[in-house]
């Protein structure tokens, strides 16, 4: 964990959480109090170590990388398209979707 980029977090900061047993999510920081970071989907870890208080912590934030954004939005994007009720939509909107992933799979097949 870099610390000085702890240190250094101000409001509305974007970090990853990092749970030690799932996949890691983007939040921001919402606020501080004199000893923890608070984030604005509840979770808090401690300004010391940037992780869940307590004897046994699930979670830390660590700093996020361009690459890790995106490696986050699409595991997000594709949990997303598994949980879509497909009997909802259109026609259209399925012939659309369709007609897009053959798109990019003829591109990838080049």
């Amino acid at each position: 964990m870099d610390r000085e980029w702890l240190e250094n977090l101000k409001i509305s900061d974007t970090v990853v959480i990092r749970p030690h047993n799932g996949h890691p999510l983007l939040s921001r920081v919402e606020r501080f109090t004199k000893t923890l970071i608070v984030l604005e989907n509840g979770f808090r870890v401690t300004k010391g170590w940037g992780s869940q208080p307590g004897e046994y912590p699930r979670y830390s934030i660590i700093q996020p990388t361009e690459e890790l954004i995106e490696k986050i939005k699409r595991h997000t994007l594709i949990n997303n398209l598994v949980r879509v009720k497909w009997d909802n939509l259109t026609t259209k909107q399925l012939e659309t979707i369709l007609l897009e992933t053959k798109a990019q799979n003829n591109e990838r097949n080049r």
